[in-house]
């Protein structure tokens, strides 16, 4: 429902591609599989596995029918033999630490629902300060700074029982880790998201380590509820999946509020009911409800919808001015403050109920 925010600079788009292919296991055996995807031609361009692996998502909807075709021109054995070469069990582990660890995008909520919450996380205590967590951090939280491991951790917990450590610098230990351990640049240890196959791995496993082929997603997504359902495999499969740069699926539909009594007479959920709009792709956006349950599963939260009803009543628009000419702030940070900032961003952010906010507010006139 949201669009992955993949880095939109192409030299950082390509860094980013490229830590991903280093994140993957290196006993990959390339040499073999691109000896069958050189024979391919992709837009005038022999096909290559670094290439496949980071194609675009309209480009893999393009090579699943090319490699598939020229797959059957293999025996069964080579063909099966050319699958296995794609293993994402074995790279799986190594996938997950790099969404883990990476940067470039933000993962806060589902890309698929955008309910649920999901993101990466350090398993240490909090801490004042750098100072703080050097005497205080246990052996295993020291470790999860990049560069500790047993021998450091030990040395340091050595150090701090003879007397507190007053400085990073009095540490005798490397300047890169002193650095890490001033700034807090902790690594990531624990996860609380899945990674969706949107082209399904068991019909497409040469597309199982495609890095525009998965989805950061919640366990309800991808685990309950879509389990082994797969998406209608079309050219407009492009426009609902949040990997694909043509994604348009916040724009081809809206939540909508219908009421039959006056805005200030609603008191609670039951008083409105949450519609959706489609505009474009009706039967792709549709099944993409159905799949996710999006209908029953936002009805359960029309507490947030009733929230911003409430908000806009109390602070209509005459209001808004009042407080604007009383207290010097502008209009428009008086409306964020109150309403929430993700409802006025020029994309829709990837925190939970974004869209839903978003959609609202604008039938709301909020925003």
């Amino acid at each position: 429902m949201i669009k992955i925010p993949y880095p939109k600079n192409q030299k950082e788009k390509e860094a980013f591609e490229n830590s991903y292919l280093n994140s993957l296991k290196k006993d990959i055996n390339v040499k073999y599989i691109n000896k069958h995807l050189n024979k391919i031609q992709y837009l005038s361009i022999p096909l290559n596995f670094n290439r496949l692996i980071t194609a675009s998502f309209p480009e893999l909807l393009e090579l699943l029918k090319i490699i598939d075709t020229s797959l059957l021109s293999l025996s069964l054995f080579k063909r099966r033999n050319f699958k296995k070469k794609f293993n994402y069990k074995e790279n799986q582990p190594n996938i997950s630490t790099f969404y883990m660890h990476q940067t470039d995008i933000k993962i806060s909520s589902c890309f698929y629902c955008n309910i649920d919450f999901i993101n990466s996380f350090k398993d240490i205590s909090d801490y004042i300060d750098e100072i703080d967590f050097i005497n205080s951090a246990s052996f295993e939280e020291l470790k999860v700074v990049n560069g500790i491991g047993d021998q450091i951790a030990t040395k340091i917990i050595n150090e701090r029982k003879k007397d507190r450590i007053k400085s990073i610098s009095d540490l005798k230990i490397s300047s890169k880790i002193k650095k890490r351990i001033s700034k807090f640049d902790f690594k990531n240890t624990h996860n609380h998201f899945t990674l969706d196959h949107v082209l399904p791995q068991s019909k497409y496993p040469y597309l199982s380590l495609c890095l525009y082929n998965l989805v950061p997603s919640c366990y309800s997504c991808n685990s309950k509820f879509k389990k082994a359902i797969d998406f209608s495999i079309n050219d407009d499969l492009k426009y609902i999946i949040p990997t694909s740069k043509d994604f348009s699926l916040t724009d081809d539909f809206m939540f909508k509020i219908l009421y039959s009594k006056n805005l200030k007479n609603i008191n609670v959920d039951s008083d409105f009911t949450l519609k959706q709009e489609i505009y474009k792709n009706e039967a792709l956006i549709k099944e993409y409800l159905k799949i996710f349950k999006i209908n029953g599963r936002f009805v359960f939260h029309k507490d947030k919808v009733l929230e911003l009803i409430h908000l806009k009543i109390n602070y209509p628009d005459s209001k808004i001015k009042e407080i604007s000419k009383l207290t010097g702030q502008s209009e428009l940070s008086i409306k964020m403050d109150l309403f929430g900032k993700e409802i006025f961003e020029a994309d829709v952010s990837n925190t939970p109920f974004s869209k839903l906010k978003r959609d609202i507010a604008i039938n709301l006139k909020i925003s």
